[in-house]
């Protein structure tokens, strides 16, 4: 009897190593075939850049990629919220490689055709992207760019940005900083259910802005979920929080927002959090 178990065990672990193997499809893996950028600059700080990559292969599915690198020395796109959690400006930013991850973006996939996208964060000068990389559900991956075989070239994409003040180069004084505004007067003290308002990108100064919204209210993200800006929709009667996020600059103090609501400041050592709570009726 025990002898019997064994071997229906080794056979269902046989079967299912099969399986995967069937699954993982090895004959057809996932290649790039090229990489354009679809947007076209030169960009100012807060645009949205688009890369769409077009590959082959990759059965089942396509589970992620990722373009890393915009640039040797800095970083010009980024996809992070997180805009109060980076380093002083006016030296090297540290910016997360664009992603799109299955189930996790919002991005439209097509047949053959992948798009990712970032915003313009300050930065100087033009760059290339360095890497791209592919991976399919089962593992297997293909990557061109700096480093690679690939005969796939990424050196006929350029990121060109405008001049900023939003931060100082290297070796220059920082200067005194001067105040900033955001306008949400566009926005009703108690706004109805069902109905939606356009968020600004950027401050009047020209700083990115990323909003979170809860309780009876959400945020629609246009191009990916950490996008600047976005659209904010009222879901259900009862407290609405709108919380903003700006990213810190040399140029300018964090802004004063003009609203029908009182905008809440809560400071935790340098970090600031603001909050306007409006009340959503049917």
């Amino acid at each position: 009897m025990q002898k019997l178990r064994y071997i229906a065990i080794s056979l269902l672990l046989i079967n299912l190593s099969a399986f995967d193997k069937a699954t993982a499809d090895n004959a057809n893996p996932p290649k790039i075939i090229s990489v354009d950028q679809v947007t076209k600059g030169p960009y100012s700080v807060g645009d949205i850049v688009t890369f769409k990559v077009n590959y082959s292969g990759g059965n089942p599915g396509i589970k992620s990629i990722e373009i890393l690198g915009a640039g040797s020395k800095t970083n010009c796109i980024s996809q992070s919220a997180n805009l109060l959690g980076m380093p002083a400006l006016g030296g090297v930013l540290s910016v997360s490689p664009l992603r799109w991850i299955k189930n996790e973006s919002l991005n439209n996939t097509y047949s053959g055709d992948m798009f990712l996208s970032g915003f313009v964060v300050p930065c100087q000068g033009a760059y290339n992207i360095q890497r791209v990389e592919i991976t399919d559900e089962t593992g297997l991956s293909d990557t061109v760019g700096v480093g690679t075989l690939s005969t796939v070239s990424l050196s006929n994409i350029m990121i060109e940005t405008n001049p900023t003040d939003l931060i100082t180069p290297i070796g220059e004084i920082r200067p005194k900083k001067i105040e900033d505004r955001v306008s949400l007067k566009n926005i009703p003290k108690n706004p109805k259910v069902g109905s939606k308002i356009d968020l600004p990108r950027l401050t009047q100064g020209g700083a990115p802005i990323h909003w979170n919204a809860n309780l009876s209210c959400s945020i629609e993200y246009k191009t990916f979920l950490t996008d600047l800006g976005g659209v904010l929709k009222f879901n259900k009667s009862g407290n609405c929080e709108l919380m903003p996020k700006v990213m810190l600059t040399d140029k300018f103090n964090l802004p004063k927002y003009n609203a029908n609501v009182k905008m809440k400041e809560f400071k935790d050592g340098n970090d600031v959090a603001v909050v306007g709570v409006y009340k959503v009726r049917r």
